[in-house]
């Protein structure tokens, strides 16, 4: 059992050439790791559908982050499979799915979808992919989501203004009368000092 015996790409331009080249020498290419659930997938939907592909299995590959960093930058995404149809990413191995679910995969290799989704115009998730591919996830912070909606379909703010005040007081402030005692404890505390 041998190491990767292929040519090893040591710089960032030189994978950047070698990622480009392939996908423009084939009309389906994917980029793939063993073992991965998601890879997988993608290459069963091809399979079902009798298209060929050029597989470029990452998997052992000296090189493997330098081309993922490459796919990163040309796609958006550096989790594996990154799946690219006649030179355009349409994402990984769920959107390769479910294109070929909704019987649209074949009209897209065959060139007869016009609109091709591109993996930088996709809105959803990575998560299960990066989860595969062993990376972490880097979600948006919470505080950036978009504005919630509540079933008067108004913003979850603006709901929130129009409600009335509850009785109990916030945690972090205290009662009026308990922050005088507090200040006294700690001026005898100093004094005793």
């Amino acid at each position: 059992m041998g190491g990767y015996q292929g040519k090893v790409y040591n710089t960032p331009e030189e994978a950047e050439e070698f990622v480009k080249t392939t996908v423009d020498a084939h009309s389906v290419v994917l980029f793939t790791k063993r073992f991965s659930p998601y890879c997988y997938k993608a290459t069963s939907a091809f399979k079902s559908i009798k298209v060929q592909y050029e597989e470029v299995m990452l998997t052992g590959r000296p090189d493997c982050q330098i081309i993922q960093d490459v796919l990163l930058s040309m796609t958006g995404a550096r989790t594996v499979p990154r799946v690219f149809v006649h030179q355009k990413c349409i994402g990984g191995g769920n959107e390769t799915s479910q294109l070929n679910k909704e019987g649209k995969l074949k009209a897209l290799v065959e060139g007869k979808d016009e609109e091709q989704p591109t993996a930088k115009d996709e809105s959803a998730p990575k998560q299960e992919e990066q989860q595969a591919d062993g990376e972490a996830t880097k979600d948006e912070p919470a505080e950036q989501k978009t504005a919630e909606t509540t079933s008067d379909d108004k913003p979850a703010e603006d709901a929130a203004a129009e409600q009335t005040p509850t009785e109990e007081a916030p945690a972090e402030q205290a009662p009026a009368d308990e922050a005088p005692a507090e200040k006294k404890e700690e001026d005898k505390e100093q004094d005793a000092a």
